[in-house]
């Protein structure tokens, strides 16, 4: 889907697309198309998705495509819907509609649905029974209520929380790294962001909030080097005015990145130490042979991290949140200007999110330049104290 650019949303949703209809065979479908397009207006306006239908898959938002692909799996007619952390990219308001959505399919004699959650309010109220995993073990299974009880799922829906530390402030302010100037960022016809304006210096931390589709990840993807603005007074990157000769390569080498994304597509495969070292490369594989300097850069990161016995480690063998870990030390091992981090508690449980919570609580202190995307404010950690909210397409500072 990243590579079809010209693919449009209600593509995706024909009943070809989701039927997956082989047009050599010949077949009469007539009935079930009626049926389908019927099915097609309830599943619609049940996600409150029309907005999107005419927009291109590269123009959606993380959440937006996952509304999406929940529709499409809603008009199989599936007797069994698996959602795996359904609410993760979703923004508050939409999670709200979306438990009344479920609590709507639970009580269809038809289907059944089978959830992966690690978060205690994303359980929908319909649930009836809990089963626990654990080290690929199912450990306890019984009645919500009864589950509920359990000391060891009281511990997994824990709250990670972190106690605030002072943050050294400085009187001098920092040099300045992006300098926004009435920035208007559009796919094709539909503006994303306009009239943005806004500075980040170094050693300041800001939290970008706003709703799916805001504009976050977009504005993101434009300081990263991946997007050009459509019109600006003004864009500069790390001292230097966008337009005047830098390349992307130059952009991301100022840059650090960890997402959800990144961590989907990565080569999992290769070892820990060999998935820290490809930051300084920006790739998702060791390309070459580092040279020692970069591997003890990269081993410094580990330990700090606690993953130096994980050096050998297939990185498909860690949690999800050493994971993510794994992907900061590699963000971090080439001492980036910069640190992009675009919704990275999404999918880790209370445990692993507290984990990575302190990692960049100790970055923050240290005066690190982080822009942190999150749907969920308990994920924003505390010494994070600016914040630009993006709304309708603007940006509001606070």
């Amino acid at each position: 889907m990243e590579q079809e650019e010209s693919a449009a949303v209600a593509d995706l949703l024909t009943f070809d697309s989701v039927e997956e209809i082989n047009p050599f065979v010949v077949a009469d479908h007539r009935v079930a198309r009626i049926d389908f397009e019927r099915r097609l207006k309830g599943v619609v306006r049940a996600l409150g998705i029309a907005p999107l239908l005419n927009r291109r898959l590269v123009q959606l938002s993380n959440g937006e495509m996952r509304k999406l692909l929940i529709a499409r799996a809603l008009l199989k007619q599936p007797k069994l819907l698996i959602l795996d952390d359904p609410m993760a990219g979703l923004d508050a308001t939409y999670r709200v509609q979306f438990h009344k959505i479920l609590a709507t399919l639970s009580r269809r004699k038809d289907m059944r649905l089978l959830l992966m959650v690690t978060r205690a309010e994303d359980l929908p109220t319909s649930v009836t029974h809990l089963a626990l995993v654990e080290r690929c073990r199912l450990i306890a299974q019984g009645p919500k209520a009864t589950m509920l009880r359990d000391k060891r799922v009281r511990a997994l829906f824990a709250v990670p929380r972190l106690k605030q530390k002072a943050v050294s402030r400085t009187s001098e302010a920092g040099r300045e790294l992006i300098r926004l100037e009435d920035v208007r960022l559009a796919f094709g016809s539909k503006t994303v962001l306009r009239g943005l304006t806004w500075t980040v210096r170094e050693g300041e931390s800001w939290a970008i909030v706003g709703r799916n589709g805001a504009g976050k990840s977009a504005l993101m993807s434009l300081i990263a080097g991946n997007l050009s603005p459509a019109s600006a007074r003004a864009f500069a990157l790390f001292g230097r005015r966008r337009g005047t000769g830098e390349s992307r390569t130059w952009v991301r080498r100022h840059i650090g990145e960890v997402s959800p994304e990144l961590h989907l597509h990565f080569d999992l495969n290769q070892s820990v130490l060999e998935a820290v070292l490809t930051g300084f490369t920006d790739t998702l594989q060791l390309m070459s042979r580092p040279s020692s300097k970069r591997r003890a850069e990269a081993m410094k990161w580990l330990r700090r991290f606690g993953l130096q016995r994980h050096t050998n480690t297939a990185m498909r063998d860690l949690s999800a949140g050493k994971q993510r870990m794994v992907l900061l030390a590699r963000a971090l091992a080439r001492k980036p200007a910069l640190l992009l981090l675009d919704e990275p508690g999404q999918g880790l449980d209370a445990q692993n999110r507290r984990l990575f919570m302190q990692a960049v609580e100790e970055l923050v202190r240290r005066r690190a330049t982080i822009l942190y995307t999150t749907h969920r404010a308990d994920e924003i950690p505390p010494s994070i104290r600016r914040s630009l909210t993006i709304r309708q397409c603007r940006a509001l500072l606070a």
